[in-house]
């Protein structure tokens, strides 16, 4: 299997400093089938949908994208610059996601 290129910053000042929790959710997300459908597939009515289908649509160009939007958005725990668990904010995205829009509820993890 080939490594996937880097596409998220992570660096050890300013607003991406430790995010390598939230990188390695939305790299596991983007490699999701199902979701990266529902994520290329929406609307994108809100903020935080356009900003995570912006994220998706850039792979492969190149460009690196923050993730400093997505994690403010979930609160100040994701924003505040400091280590955090990558399953809460796995946790945090989805809740976030289900109440923006419920079809988020009804993708197959498994499948």
């Amino acid at each position: 299997m080939a490594l996937l290129p880097m596409f998220l910053i992570n660096t050890s000042l300013g607003k991406d400093k430790n995010s390598c929790y939230s990188n390695c959710i939305l790299q596991i997300l983007r490699r999701t089938q199902d979701f990266k459908h529902q994520i290329e597939q929406s609307d994108a009515i809100s903020l935080f949908e356009k900003e995570l289908k912006s994220i998706f649509q850039s792979e492969g160009s190149g460009e690196k994208k923050s993730t400093a939007v997505l994690r403010s958005a979930l609160g100040n725990d994701f924003s505040s610059g400091t280590q955090q668990d990558s399953k809460e904010f796995f946790d945090s995205l989805m809740s976030h996601l289900r109440r923006l829009n419920p079809i988020y509820g009804d993708i197959h993890w498994l499948d």
